[in-house]
């Protein structure tokens, strides 16, 4: 107690120094024959040098607590949030004198939400700051604004209270805090790499002046320090969900709550629909649906393990369902880069394929590549499912972290193109275009095929299939649908592009885009064969100067001057037929 609320070791001695020199004035002046006085003042003497050494040896204690907390190895370069923040909250909770301490998060709506918490009043603080009409706010005009959190955002500083129950700041929750035993707080905001607040610690301590000494605020700084480093190491950041919501959601989703939907992959060229992809799904109780980004951040290591097995195990009964209605299909399951590194991973699909009897070239697993990955331990992991026969696809090639060296080295059978690439023809087509043809081609010179995301409309079929996809997948195909609902679709679907024809502006920029990379090469299309020339007639075009610019283009004049007046004048209609698009979308 005596460390915590700032009594440092000279005070102490010269406290313990004082108390002597009282007592042996009280001692002397007893009446006492000399040899009891001289013993009373020995014994004084040892008891009090026994005191104050066992002060010391609990103020090195105490602050070696604290300190050694900072000292711990900082988690390594994309570990995952969930983990190391309930790892983290949970050391800072053991802490001496700390009553709470919260990891609080801001919402869309400027309110606070306890987002992780330890210490032995944890519970009872977070369920108040849950209660409606007594969450901490950002908004400086209320009073629930004014607490340390809400100064510690808005100001990314280090905010302290030394005495809780006499700070005005904190008038909405004094009665509550005053029966929790809490008489100090400190909030510490924790900063991204361009220091705007994206989080706050908040710690609530059973004694007055806990958090004011230099030590302690010595503390404070280093601790502030580390949450910014672990925010800016850690992959998957979850989004802003209470501590007893998040708990409610990983208790339903292992608890027959996962529910693994089907996605078609489409071969563009021909229209058929050899594969799927398996996506989890959160059914909740009350029937609301809960895509992946709202449920995976929450999850650790070992909670992913399980995920994916539960996955694996309901994406090949899937398959066994769909045999038995004689629909042939292979299933793709995705697989986050800790559950590859598990050495039991391999054993894991073995088991599965084996209890469902699927052979293993109808199961493909998508790996999503991170920069922080160990390429040994990642190499080692992907032999061992190599060796069991399982097809391999590198997942969202152009998203962020790529390694083209680890493309031509790994044993990928296939490669996924970021819909992001695909989404951003609607806005910079040639950009994206060539990006596209170039991750296609590299592709299909490893010997890979190549699946293009996040094909929305017709357009972005025809642009995939023209730039050399084999096939697609995305909501202009299919939406994931239960795993029933498929052998009704594969009855009525018909692929809405179809090979060597134009029905799109993107479309058509696409081929005339390609068209101008093969004249380069000193490869020309005749004028009637081209897909082009046949659009601008079925949009009643082909008198119009567009089309005297594409006839130039195979020959008919300065080609150079008419293919860069029609690729302008096309992209202007790719833009306005964007537009539509999200206009038909709303």
């Amino acid at each position: 107690m005596h460390t915590l609320v700032g009594v440092t070791a000279s005070l102490l001695v010269e406290s313990l120094s004082l108390y002597r020199s009282h007592l042996g004035d009280v001692i002397r002046t007893a009446v006492l024959q000399s040899r009891q006085r001289y013993r009373l003042l020995s014994i004084a003497d040892v008891r009090l040098q026994d005191d104050l050494q066992a002060q010391l040896d609990q103020q090195t204690s105490v602050v070696s607590a604290y300190m050694d907390l900072l000292a711990r190895p900082l988690p390594a370069p994309g570990a995952l949030w969930a983990d190391i923040s309930t790892d983290e909250i949970d050391g800072l909770g053991e802490l001496p004198g700390v009553q709470a301490v919260m990891l609080m998060r801001l919402t869309s709506s400027g309110v606070f939400v306890v987002e992780r918490s330890a210490g032995v009043k944890s519970r009872a603080i977070a369920a108040l700051l849950a209660t409606p009409g007594m969450e901490p706010m950002l908004d400086p005009q209320s009073p629930r604004g004014r607490g340390l959190s809400a100064v510690a955002w808005r100001s990314a500083e280090i905010q302290r209270s030394a005495s809780y129950a006499n700070d005005a700041r904190y008038a909405a929750w004094h009665s509550q805090a005053t029966a929790l035993v809490v008489r100090s707080a400190l909030s510490i905001p924790v900063r991204d790499v361009l220091g705007n607040s994206v989080a706050v610690l908040s710690f609530f301590g059973a004694y007055p002046n806990q958090f004011e000494s230099a030590t302690m605020q010595q503390f404070a700084r280093g601790l502030q320090e580390r949450w910014s480093q672990i925010w800016s190491r850690c992959l998957a950041i979850a989004p802003v969900v209470q501590e007893k919501q998040a708990k409610a959601i990983r208790e339903r989703l292992f608890s027959g709550g996962l529910q693994m939907f089907i996605q078609p992959v489409v071969d563009l060229r021909d229209g058929s629909v050899p594969k799927v992809e398996a996506l989890a799904r959160l059914m909740l109780e009350d029937g609301k649906v809960l895509a992946p980004a709202q449920f995976l951040p929450l999850l650790g290591d070992t909670e992913l393990d399980h995920l994916f097995r539960i996955g694996l195990s309901q994406a090949l009964d899937h398959l066994v369902s769909w045999d038995g209605e004689n629909l042939p299909l292979s299933v793709g399951v995705n697989l986050a880069p800790s559950t590859l590194l598990d050495p039991n991973c391999a054993f894991w699909v073995e088991e599965a394929l084996r209890a469902h009897e699927i052979a293993p070239h109808r199961l493909s697993l998508e790996l999503l590549e991170t920069e922080s990955l160990d390429h040994t331990a990642q190499d080692e992991a992907i032999e061992r499912l190599t060796r069991l026969g399982v097809n391999l696809v590198m997942d969202d090639l152009g998203s962020g972290y790529s390694s083209l060296i680890r493309l031509s080295l790994v044993p990928f059978n296939a490669i996924k193109i970021d819909q992001s690439l695909v989404l951003g023809l609607r806005k910079s087509p040639l950009l994206n275009l060539s990006m596209i043809r170039a991750m296609v081609q590299l592709g299909h010179d490893l010997g890979r095929e190549v699946i293009l995301e996040g094909l929305e409309d017709t357009g972005m079929m025809e642009a995939a299939l023209i730039l050399g996809a084999n096939f697609g997948q995305g909501y202009g195909l299919a939406r994931p649908m239960q795993a029933e609902s498929l052998p009704g679709w594969l009855a009525a679907f018909r692929s809405p592009i179809v090979a060597q024809r134009v029905q799109t502006y993107l479309g058509a920029l696409a081929h005339h885009w390609l068209y101008t990379q093969s004249v380069l090469a000193d490869v020309h299309i005749p004028l009637q064969s081209c897909p082009v020339t046949a659009f601008f007639e079925s949009q009643g075009l082909a008198d119009s100067e567009p089309a005297e610019w594409h006839v130039r283009c195979h020959g008919g004049g300065n080609i150079q001057a008419a293919s860069q007046k029609l690729t302008n004048w096309l992209i202007e209609q790719v833009l306005d037929e964007g537009l539509n698009w999200i206009g038909n979308l709303r």
